[in-house]
């Protein structure tokens, strides 16, 4: 994840087109669009990939209306609210199928991981917990971040009052997800 205090931007981040039909590090038969090796990276029967729990997990949906929008419209990093709420590695499903959904919109994501958080992640991740208020807004468009996709069940009436105070744009709301465009015009 990029972040304000390592000085880093969403120009260092990897760009879902930039793996090829390959991705580094992972055995040749794990190739983008097929399972990938979640968590400890083993695989239970038919292929499905198991978590680092043990529990099996399903591919996200690819066919949501705000990921289409996305693909429509390239540029510009993307984040994804609520941000993982801690360390375990329950926190970050979320996160996980939002880096397999970017392989389908193309943007890149400032709250990707790779299993390595740079300093000053965890607080980088409470910092913009308060979004859409004015300092985690900053913060985003500091990084350069385009647009956030707020979890539908996350997203209520007062954030949607807030981004609009903050002079965010709601291109999208729907339920599977609220597309807001962080970026000033």
């Amino acid at each position: 994840m990029a972040g304000a205090a390592t000085g880093e931007g969403v120009d260092d981040l990897v760009h879902p087109r930039d793996l090829g039909d390959h991705v580094p590090g992972a055995p040749a038969q794990d190739r983008v669009g097929e399972p990938l090796h979640l968590g400890r990276g083993r695989r239970a029967q038919g292929g499905v990939p198991e978590l680092g729990s043990g529990r099996l997990a399903a591919m996200p949906p690819t066919d949501l209306v705000w990921i289409q929008w996305l693909a429509e419209h390239p540029g510009g990093a993307v984040v994804l609210m609520p941000m993982a709420p801690g360390s375990r590695v329950e926190d970050f499903e979320a996160t996980t199928e939002g880096m397999v959904q970017a392989l389908e919109h193309g943007h890149p994501l400032v709250n990707g991981y790779t299993g390595f958080f740079p300093s000053g992640h965890r607080g980088q991740r409470q910092r913009l917990e308060g979004f859409p208020d004015a300092s985690s807004v900053a913060e985003l468009r500091a990084l350069g971040v385009e647009y956030v996709v707020a979890d539908a069940l996350w997203w209520n009436s007062r954030r949607a009052v807030a981004a609009v105070t903050q002079g965010l744009t709601i291109v999208l709301a729907g339920p599977d997800g609220v597309l807001i465009r962080v970026a000033q015009p």
